[in-house]
């Protein structure tokens, strides 16, 4: 995609959604994620997203030289590379703890209580569509409560 001064390469990130896109452009270095990186540390996710699909996305654009990363909250950072790889180590290792949780006969609610806590606001104002508890399904590919 071209401007009348820059060029972007138009990157697929799905998991936030199947058709997310991010933007990169190379001479400037900037990375526009929109919802592919956030910023801190997820505690919940929506229904339909797919985590595994969201940990690709996130190493696919920590791979690129930025020297800018534009999130989708609107916050600018110069630490592009860092910050997104260690959102991919915490999403790993949540994503371990989980799965060695459930393989002990946890059910995702008590695997939520124990690695997130309570439901955050956010769950009740959705009505469940972006809860901890869908973060921990998603980990688990678990639609409904077992």
């Amino acid at each position: 995609m071209t401007t009348g001064r820059y060029s972007f390469q138009v990157i697929p990130t799905p998991g936030h959604s199947e058709d997310h896109i991010s933007f990169y452009e190379p001479r400037e270095g900037w990375l526009f994620t929109g919802d592919a990186y956030i910023g801190g540390l997820d505690k919940a996710l929506q229904a339909d997203s797919d985590i595994y699909a969201v940990i690709s996305s996130l190493k696919r654009l920590s791979a690129l030289p930025a020297k800018r990363l534009f999130q989708g909250s609107g916050t600018v950072r110069d630490d592009s590379k860092e910050a997104i790889e260690k959102k991919v180590e915490y999403l790993e290792e949540l994503g371990e703890r989980a799965c060695q949780l459930h393989s002990q006969g946890l059910r995702p609610k008590e695997i939520r209580d124990r690695l997130l806590g309570r439901e955050l606001p956010i769950a009740y104002w959705t009505l469940g569509h972006f809860s901890g508890l869908n973060l921990v399904r998603s980990y688990l590919k678990v639609k409904r409560e077992e």
